[in-house]
């Protein structure tokens, strides 16, 4: 049975609402080398459901993760089939989609930032320098912590406007941006080795076609198990903690009673 095909005037309307493209938008990414088609004896484009599923896979990327067209061609480009193209795709949406993603939030610059905070610009720049709230690329990805990712227009989203006004509300107890800086680094520190764990152990241990799959099952798994470990060592230590204080005041208040009998 011959593969089904269709012009391209038919995939823009097959793909409406829900993926909303143009032809003139599908002309200029065939130019770009982010999709193609075939030809017919008389010329005219034609595209088959796998050139469907690339552009739905663009438009996506493009719109809901603001990663730019160079680097989905890039994307495109590393991989050898739809499926994989699929799953190295969904990988990227959810990995750096936020913990507090709401589709219809578009991220906002510092100013807008302050202002939905009541935050000084300065305030926010240093919360930003500690690595307490980073800014947002236009890909998808935040900036990393060798400062080589700057983006020329600083945007921030739903993850750095709640930690925004989670300081707001620690700084009415004397909290200061800079009092996050030494549990960014060392947060940092702690990544980085559950970062090294996967890349020297487990994913070389994946067979390449499958990688693009795997790798998300991997990355839930590493951060599900990073928040419960994180869970019980914050009870255990707050325990821990707590029951020394207790020690300490009793101590205290031995020691007093001690001194006036």
């Amino acid at each position: 049975m011959a593969e089904k095909t269709y012009s391209i005037g038919e995939v823009v309307r097959l793909l409406h609402p829900d993926c909303d493209v143009t032809e003139s938008t599908l002309r200029f990414w065939e130019k770009m080398g982010l999709i193609s088609s075939r030809r017919t004896p008389g010329g005219h484009r034609v595209f088959t459901e796998d050139d469907l599923q690339r552009i739905r896979i663009i438009k996506r990327l493009q719109t809901q993760r603001y990663m730019p067209l160079s680097k989905i061609r890039k994307l495109c480009q590393s991989v050898q089939s739809i499926e994989e193209l699929a799953a190295v795709a969904e990988f990227n949406e959810n990995f750096y989609r936020p913990l507090r993603y709401d589709p219809s939030f578009e991220p906002l610059t510092r100013e807008e930032l302050a202002v939905r905070t009541g935050l000084s610009p300065q305030t926010l720049a240093t919360l930003e320098d500690t690595g307490a709230i980073r800014p947002h690329l236009g890909d998808g990805r935040l900036a990393s912590d060798d400062k080589g990712d700057a983006p020329s227009e600083t945007r921030f989203d739903e993850d750095g406007l709640r930690v925004a006004e989670i300081f707001q509300e620690l700084a009415a107890f004397g909290v200061e941006a800079e009092d996050f800086r030494e549990t960014c680094a060392l947060t940092t520190q702690l990544v980085e080795i559950q970062y090294r764990y996967y890349f020297d152990k487990l994913y070389p241990r994946i067979p390449a076609h499958q990688q693009a799959k795997q790798v998300k099952v991997l990355s839930d798994l590493g951060q599900e198990l990073f928040r419960i470990i994180y869970h019980q060592t914050y009870l255990a230590v707050g325990e821990r903690l707590m029951r020394e204080e207790g020690l300490v005041k009793a101590d205290a208040e031995n020691t007093e009673k001690a001194k006036n009998s």
